[in-house]
């Protein structure tokens, strides 16, 4: 399982070892193959209409659209895939992707490829190339969140106004592997106060604020946090105990969902879903916790 999505009662999913583009009903049911002979299917996004997915070719990351209830699959755009996996991400006008060092915007109604960030070139010893790779691209209403870590920097997350032009607008400090995003705030796996930790930013003016989700610590002590996913009240994620959430502001300890689970999570009004590499699973979220 390559990546999964969760939309309109369906799981929508890329099975690399076949390279087949699939639907499932989300309470379970039959596999509908959407799209067949798809080669090093890569990353999944959806928008109300639109599947979007990345097909890396030897290395050229292609991005592609159809239907979400299945069609002709359109190749809008492509881009050199080094050197990192190709990420995607649609708002249900532009499909943005990671290629060659660099962010691009491509119109899902076709048309020109243009470039939303350039990670700059930074001269070695007065003499080497070096750029920052860019990774973890997600995005809210209005921005595009992403990491960019190199051979010489632990790493920094940025955010960068849709579809181009303010500066990079630096909202952390450190590192993390993923970010979850809703309107106003972004929660981070950080690796300042030790791997894992999870800290919760509140998007206002210039920068970034982070918070802390663990009262009178800088950290979730006993959970050791990844995939972390939003669903307006609580952030769920995959913490030492299996799945577990808290409210996405804080205030009040992590209770476990799933005990003992672990793999990519996805979370629609009812259910939380998670794939541990093969075969899609899920479980009642339960009441929202209140702060």
């Amino acid at each position: 399982m390559r990546d999964f999505v969760v939309n309109g009662g369906f799981v929508y999913f890329l099975n690399a070892s076949d390279g087949t583009v699939n639907r499932v009903p989300a309470g379970g049911g039959a596999i509908t193959p959407l799209a067949t002979f798809e080669e090093g299917l890569d990353s999944l996004d959806i928008d109300a209409t639109n599947l979007v997915w990345t097909s890396t070719v030897s290395v050229t990351c292609y991005v592609k659209v159809m239907p979400k209830t299945g069609g002709t699959v359109t190749v809008i755009a492509s881009g050199t895939s080094i050197p990192n996996r190709c990420d995607v991400v649609t708002d249900g006008m532009n499909a943005y992707f990671i290629a060659n060092y660099r962010i691009l915007a491509a119109p899902l109604a076709g048309g020109a490829t243009t470039e939303v960030y350039a990670s700059p070139i930074v001269l070695l010893d007065g003499e080497y190339e070096w750029r920052a790779s860019l990774s973890d691209l997600v995005q809210n209403t209005t921005s595009l969140f992403f990491h960019a870590a190199g051979i010489d920097t632990p790493g920094r997350d940025l955010s960068w106004p849709k579809p181009v032009t303010p500066s990079p607008l630096p909202f952390f400090r450190g590192g993390h592997r993923k970010a979850a995003t809703d309107t106003d705030s972004v929660q981070i796996q950080s690796t300042i106060y030790s791997p894992g930790a999870l800290e919760h930013h509140s998007i206002a003016g210039p920068t970034m604020y982070p918070s802390f989700l663990w009262p009178g610590s800088d950290i979730i002590g006993h959970v050791a946090v990844s995939n972390p996913v939003i669903d307006g009240q609580d952030i769920f994620f995959v913490g030492t105990r299996g799945i577990e959430r808290m409210p996405f502001c804080g205030a009040r300890a992590p209770e476990v969902i799933v005990p003992s689970m672990s793999g990519t999570l996805a979370v629609d009004s009812s259910h939380v879903y998670w794939s541990p590499g093969t075969g899609i699973y899920r479980a009642p979220k339960g009441t929202p916790l209140s702060p």
